[in-house]
């Protein structure tokens, strides 16, 4: 997430916004927070990787924001920030990387992924994008797509042109982004994000998991 993206601009003041978002705890620790707008795109990042995290493999999952609860183990601008959420179904451990320019974070559910094993990265997108300017969704989309495919390239010791990342369409829509090393499907779990300025993956093979 883009701190400085026109649409994260001011929200603490939306108390609709707010109420929507944040359970009656998390509201709690919100009017508390030294950041009340970081604290508060924090516990939406979390959410949002929570729920990203489940419906893979349970799409009917529910993505109402106060259906999940984040409780942050360490100070949020200490990166890693270890924090679990509490989820319609398992819990889901996160960890965050936070400072004044934007908010990155990974997790997955317990016995299936481990966050401290994932491989992940942040980089800017040189565009142009401003607050004022707003975002270019088909470039972020690209841009990440660059990033991952070159790191993936790395981890796997092969050339950038022999990697893919496809999404196949169904009748409900594009499904979760999946690698392919030429022709083939790998088993690499990967989640590609977006948003302003940055554009962030995160990967874990299943060698690593």
């Amino acid at each position: 997430m883009d701190l400085h993206a026109a649409e994260t601009a001011d929200k603490t003041g939306d108390i609709r916004f707010v109420r929507r978002v944040l359970t009656g705890a998390e509201r709690r620790c919100f009017g508390r927070a030294e950041s009340p707008d970081i604290y508060l795109w924090a516990v939406w990042a979390a959410k949002e990787t929570a729920y990203k995290a489940l419906v893979k493999a349970n799409p009917d999952v529910a993505s109402w924001p106060r259906h999940y609860d984040v409780v942050f183990e360490d100070d949020i601008f200490r990166a890693p920030c270890p924090a679990m959420v509490k989820t319609p179904l398992d819990p889901v451990r996160v960890l965050l990387f936070v400072n004044r320019e934007y908010i990155h974070c990974i997790g997955g559910t317990p016995g299936v992924v481990c966050p401290d094993t994932i491989i992940r990265g942040v980089e800017k997108i040189d565009s142009g994008i401003s607050f004022f300017t707003g975002s270019d969704p088909e470039l972020e989309s690209a841009a990440v797509r660059r990033a991952a495919v070159r790191s993936i390239s790395e981890f796997m010791n092969l050339s950038a042109a022999d990697i893919g990342i496809r999404r196949h369409r169904s009748i409900k829509g594009l499904g979760p982004p999946m690698v392919y090393i030429r022709t083939n499907a790998a088993e690499i779990d990967i989640s590609l994000s977006h948003h302003g300025r940055f554009a962030a993956f995160a990967f874990q093979s299943a060698m690593e998991s």
